[in-house]
């Protein structure tokens, strides 16, 4: 049983506002089209963005013709329903998804929904490499754009377990929920990615508005909520 780890962690039912998610198409944990594209030609103040080096990104050609046809390597890995939870989506709906964006059996081999209500995407080790490498991709890009659009800063560790919100000035509670959604549910991606088991994937979240701690919980155990007037609003 983990200890509390602050008097500031808020006990109650999580409350995220799905139409935000909706509007912002936030909750798609496939869509890497416009991170390729993009490929972070401008990281601006990525340093001070995030504790983990955005300029270590790699640039990716938008190329389906690498050489994915080892099997020797083969391994199913479990997005569980703890994921879901967050995005707002059900498993069947995220599958859909996962088939659209794989053409050719690009980054999976296979992807089913078990009886769990879990994603089990199975790849070779070297499509399990390169689609790390995108999840790594989209994680910076949606760092800096938090920064850049939603002035919320936001800082890891270099496994994702620990992370830091700055919520400034021009921050508000609809740009922290999309943020929340895609950054937490792509670093639950990574972690299992890594090597994490499915239902043992957590973040201790800090949020912080003017130098005072708003909420301080471990993602996805605790419940929590965050009211209007958490942020100035």
């Amino acid at each position: 049983m983990k200890k509390p780890r602050s008097a500031y962690r808020k006990l109650e039912i999580v409350i995220l506002v799905l139409s935000v998610l909706a509007a912002g198409g936030c909750s798609n944990l496939s869509g890497f089209n416009k991170a390729r594209q993009e490929k972070a030609d401008e990281r601006g103040s990525g340093e001070n963005v995030s504790e983990k080096d955005i300029s270590d990104n790699k640039e990716f050609e938008n190329d389906f013709t690498a050489d994915i046809s080892d099997k020797s390597e083969i391994r199913e890995y479990i997005l569980p329903e703890t994921i879901w939870k967050i995005t707002g989506m059900t498993a069947e709906e995220q599958a859909v998804s996962f088939r659209d964006s794989n053409p050719g059996n690009y980054y999976f081999t296979d992807i089913v929904v078990n009886k769990d209500n879990a994603l089990v995407l199975t790849m070779t080790e070297k499509q399990k490499n390169m689609y790390m490498e995108e999840v790594i991709l989209y994680l910076n890009n949606n760092i800096k754009e938090a920064y850049e659009k939603e002035d919320i800063q936001i800082k890891s560790n270099e496994n994702y377990r620990e992370v830091k919100m700055i919520l400034g000035e021009e921050s508000d509670s609809a740009g922290f929920q999309g943020t929340f959604v895609k950054v937490i549910s792509y670093m639950a991606v990574y972690q299992i990615l890594n090597g994490c088991e499915p239902e043992e994937w957590d973040i201790h979240l800090i949020v912080e508005r003017e130098e005072e701690i708003i909420l301080d919980a471990d993602i996805p155990d605790d419940k929590w909520v965050l009211t209007n007037e958490d942020f100035g609003e």
